[in-house]
């Protein structure tokens, strides 16, 4: 859930394939709010966010962009969990929004518990970069 300057709360979803308007429109709100917090007045840091967000659009417009989330953890558990939901029926966006990962990560950890069970539990698992 993500804090915003009004007080309203709401998740983000972007990473299930929301609307470009919807990303543009949260990383320009996003932007803004650090500004802020750095001592930007509001007018003024809703300005340079709409600048460097459009600045991004004119130079990486039509590139996919992939933000890591950089915990460098082991995910075999929650790996396991993603795999049990999919089995059962659940969809790869709802486990996104769920495990808050992008739909990549959701696919990487099906296939890597997918391996992990296939070779007896001893697979070498690289699941940190999820």
């Amino acid at each position: 859930m993500k804090n915003y300057r009004d007080g309203t709360r709401k998740a983000l979803n972007s990473n299930t394939g929301n609307t470009i308007k919807g990303f543009v429109g949260e990383l320009t709100e996003e932007l803004s709010v650090h500004l802020e917090k750095r001592g930007i007045k509001n007018s003024d840091a809703h300005k340079i966010a709409s600048d460097v967000v459009d600045t991004l659009r004119q130079s990486m417009g039509g590139c996919q962009l992939y933000f890591p989330k950089l915990n460098q953890k082991d995910n075999t558990g929650r790996n396991a969990e993603i795999f049990k939901e999919y089995t059962r029926g659940a969809f790869v966006n709802e486990l996104a929004v769920k495990y808050n990962v992008s739909l990549q990560a959701i696919y990487n950890a099906i296939k890597r518990e997918r391996e992990r069970q296939n070779a007896g539990g001893a697979a070498n698992d690289d699941s940190a970069d999820l």
